[in-house]
């Protein structure tokens, strides 16, 4: 059971770096938003966590939601 429980950790890992990693970049350098433009490195690094951590949360809670009710139904 540990090393299922593993290979799932590992694939929500690779899973969230895939959607952050989409999200947040950019399709080229023209393509950056100017109100990302014109910031400070720590004010672009603050606009990426507050986006992850949505991003996180909307799948944790969709995530929790789907379980319990799954759970129900077995």
């Amino acid at each position: 059971m540990g090393s299922i429980a593993l290979i799932g950790v590992f694939l929500a890992g690779v899973g969230l770096y895939g959607v952050i990693s989409y999200s947040v970049e950019p399709a080229g350098p023209r393509d950056r938003p100017p109100h990302v433009a014109r910031r400070a490195p720590r004010d672009v690094l603050t606009l990426v966590l507050k986006q992850t951590a949505w991003l996180v949360a909307a799948g944790s809670t969709i995530g929790l939601l789907a379980a319990f009710l799954g759970a129900k139904c077995v």
